[in-house]
């Protein structure tokens, strides 16, 4: 039998070995094999330590004793009955056949194959010029696919214009419409959208069909968020298909361990892995707005939303303020404490300021760092002082960035090559003491344009005027 080492003495209260296995056993498996390192258990240790004298000055000054206590503590009490109580539930539930096929014929509209089509189109910049290359082809001067790669500017060309099989609700809807309306096998004419004008050449209709109880009642079914929010990757090999929400549980499945080269190549062009890969060759992403169906030892991908940009013109700053204060009044609404995240920039500005109209107890976080040029946090504190919401600040110093980069980059899985994120973990980290979800100004420069990176396509366009000899000198 192994010893039970004391490995600390705080406040007469003895740190053992069993103790710190105790612990650990408390975690996920896959967070187990960071805290079994050497590096983990020592952190863990220090947390404890921490603890263990965070509790003993609390009883000292009798916070045991006050109204906030006794509230979280019925508060935590009650959730943790709830959890248990579902628990219990869930592991005393079984479902009969009877009560599945009731469920099936109950929502058999769940169970349907949708209505698709596979279809090529050519994209091209005037109606004029598309009727020029539906004529080409009316007259068999050239094929449909010969006519794509010539002419379409769509990257789709390189394959003779095939989009392949898709449903109702993944293309912008004039597109949609006439692809769905048109007969097999014959080019629309020109259909306009906002990329251009399309000539549309549909090969084949699927019709909607209904599935049988037998088909489905063996089926898994799983699916991503529409946008991506949500990680879910995944192995399909010759032996098994295992689905997990951090790959690095997925890892532990993988015999032989290869590194994808060209996402690899993509993280170092990129900084980051698009094209739902990952740096191991064998784990995958699920697409964004994807569902999937297993059956057989088979797996089947089919997208059930597509993200549509309709430009429009004229849009007004009152507009877009509604869309945000409504995004941010749908987000407030939890069961648990919501917080912001609070910087001196001004997208995080704006979602604390409206999420503080609607909870002016609201809870702001910022951070800072120990370097000139890198810290907001008066600027944080002036703005949570104008809004009249608390502000709860951090300052890192050089040492405690560097420290946290392990941690960083095990809770990462995929390399994000992005300094912010570390700010970002050790914020939440935190804010986890204090509230359960946080509102972030993240995104809002993808959106708005908010990089100079996204100004480099118009800064570029007089080069296309100039001669590729030119070009190359210019450039090489």
């Amino acid at each position: 039998m192994m010893e039970n080492k004391v490995l600390a003495v705080v406040a007469g209260n003895e740190i053992t070995q069993k103790d710190l296995e105790d612990i650990i056993n408390k975690y996920p498996e896959d967070r187990r094999m960071y805290l079994n390192t050497e590096r983990g258990r020592k952190e863990l240790l220090e947390q404890t330590i921490a603890f263990e004298l965070f509790n003993k000055f609390g009883n000292e000054i009798g916070l045991d004793n006050t109204d906030e206590y006794k509230n979280t503590l019925n508060s935590l009490a009650k959730e943790l009955l709830t959890q248990m109580s579902v628990q219990k539930i869930l592991s005393d539930v079984t479902v009969t056949e009877e009560e599945v096929k009731k469920f099936y014929e109950d929502n058999k509209e769940q169970f349907m194959d949708k209505e698709t089509v596979s279809a090529k189109h050519i994209l091209v910049e005037s109606e004029e010029a598309a009727k020029k290359i539906k004529e080409e082809i009316d007259n068999g001067s050239i094929s449909f696919e010969d006519a794509a790669a010539k002419y379409s500017s769509c990257p789709s060309k390189e394959e003779g214009g095939n989009l392949g099989e898709f449903g109702r609700g993944m293309m912008v809807p004039e597109f949609e419409n006439m692809a769905f309306s048109s007969e097999v096998g014959k080019v629309t004419d020109p259909v306009q959208t906002q990329f251009g004008y399309h000539l549309i050449l549909v090969e084949k209709k699927n019709e909607p069909k209904e599935k049988s109880f037998d088909e489905v009642k063996d089926m898994v079914f799983g699916a991503r968020d529409h946008f991506g929010i949500k990680p879910l990757y995944y192995i399909n090999n010759e032996d098994f298909i295992a689905f997990s929400s951090e790959y690095k549980t997925l890892v532990k499945m993988i015999k032989d361990i290869k590194i994808d080269k060209d996402a690899l190549q993509n993280y170092l062009s990129f900084q980051y892995t698009p094209n739902y890969k990952t740096l191991i060759s064998e784990i995958k992403e699920v697409p964004n707005g994807t569902y999937f169906t297993i059956k057989d030892g088979n797996i089947e991908f089919k997208k059930y939303h597509e993200v549509k940009f309709n430009i429009k013109e004229n849009i007004t700053e009152k507009q877009v303020f509604n869309v945000i204060s409504d995004s941010i009044e749908h987000h407030m609404i939890a069961n648990v404490e919501v917080g912001t995240f609070l910087s001196g920039g001004i997208d995080s500005t704006i979602v604390t300021a409206l999420a503080a109209k609607i909870n002016p107890k609201i809870k702001s976080f910022s951070i800072g760092f120990d370097v000139e040029g890198y810290n907001e946090l008066s600027v944080a504190k002036k703005t949570a002082e104008y809004l009249g919401i608390e502000n709860i600040a951090i300052n890192v110093s050089e040492q405690e960035y560097i420290k946290s980069l392990p941690s960083v980059a095990y809770y990462m899985d995929d390399p994000l090559a992005d300094p912010s994120c570390v700010g970002i973990y050790l914020l939440s980290e935190e804010a986890r003491k204090h509230v359960k979800v946080v509102l972030s100004g993240e995104g809002s420069d993808e959106l708005f344009g908010g990089y100079n990176i996204y100004k480099e396509y118009y800064s570029l366009k007089p080069f296309d005027h100039l001669s590729e000899g030119i070009k190359e000198k210019t450039i090489y």
